[in-house]
């Protein structure tokens, strides 16, 4: 499992504090696996909701055009913190990255105010194409999840 944490402060209308915590789950394996003896920790999963067959771990996880870094800028470019909000909050979103890159399926999993949702969610839909992620060296639907913590300085 890999946690990345950043921190940003964009300054708007308020000067705000934005902590990325990055969780891909996981971000990397640490160490190499045998196919043949451990099937259990590459088995796909079925999205209940969209009948999407994903994996939450693969050989190489999907990544964001330049990085974590590039994400993180790209958020605090294009993240507009909603003028009657004065509240700090946690949002987790889930969305699938596909074969192409494509986010899938984005929805926020936990939240606390529905105009820092809304917003969220906008900027999700932003992004470009990720790097799809493989399993066998072949391109497979991938489950992500990114807790975003929001909070004002």
């Amino acid at each position: 499992i890999g946690l990345v944490g950043d921190q940003i402060k964009i300054k708007k209308e308020k000067q705000i504090l934005l902590i990325l915590a990055l969780l891909l789950i996981p971000f990397a394996p640490l160490f190499s696996v045998n196919y043949q003896t451990d099937p259990i920790k590459y088995k796909s999963q079925i999205d209940s909701i969209s009948k999407k067959e994903f994996y939450v771990l693969v050989d190489s996880m999907p990544e964001y055009p330049g990085g974590q870094s590039e994400m993180l800028e790209f958020f605090v470019t294009n993240f507009k913190y909603p003028a009657k909000i004065d509240a700090c909050c946690k949002v987790i979103v889930e969305f699938i990255v596909d074969t192409t890159g494509q986010i899938t399926d984005l929805k926020v999993i936990r939240n606390l105010q529905e105009d820092i949702d809304n917003e969220m969610l906008r900027v999700m839909k932003l992004m470009p194409k990720w790097k799809a992620g493989k399993l066998n060296g072949k391109p497979v639907n991938v489950k992500i999840i990114i807790p975003w913590n929001i909070s004002l300085q």
